[in-house]
């Protein structure tokens, strides 16, 4: 009876350990994946109309841990002073290697008529505070392995920083 017991222990034990050692696999991972910085670069336009204003922003992405993270992708949404204005969606997975910076480009839409629907309130904004905020938020999905997290991007300067 006492020789089951241990077995039984063993086996439940043997099983826990495994469990947590799957659970602290992933933490690590993901805590990896997290682990590294963006930089905007350039902001281009390259369209300019009434219907549609395009553009090209490019980014400095370094991974600063020591596995290779993919980014699966990518979804930013634009604000200038508070109003929405536009996004910018990429689906094309790219690769940052370990330790190591990758420029990437990404095309952007903006909408003139959100921009011209919000005209007077960030005319007065801008005004008043004598410059526009620009503002991007979204995330990025990152996979490394069978890990994937999603990883929240937020970027805020000015119009005057752009320009200069």
């Amino acid at each position: 009876m006492n020789k089951k017991y241990l077995v039984g222990t063993a086996i439940i034990g043997g099983v826990g350990l495994f469990a947590y050692s799957i659970y602290y696999y992933i933490r690590i991972q993901t805590e990896l994946l997290k682990n590294f910085t963006y930089r905007i670069k350039k902001l281009k336009l390259t369209t300019f109309n009434s219907q549609v204003i395009k553009g090209i922003i490019q980014m400095d992405f370094t991974n600063n841990s020591d596995v290779e993270v993919a980014i699966n992708e990518f979804y930013l949404d634009f604000f200038l002073n508070g109003d929405y204005i536009g996004y910018l969606q990429d689906t094309s997975p790219f690769v940052i290697l370990k330790r190591s910076t990758t420029p990437i480009s990404f095309e952007f839409t903006l909408n003139p008529q959100l921009i011209l629907a919000n005209v007077v309130s960030i005319a007065t904004f801008s005004l008043k505070a004598k410059d526009a905020v620009f503002s991007l938020k979204g995330n990025a999905k990152l996979k490394s392995g069978f890990v994937k997290v999603s990883l929240p991007v937020t970027y805020e300067t000015t119009i005057k920083e752009i320009l200069s």
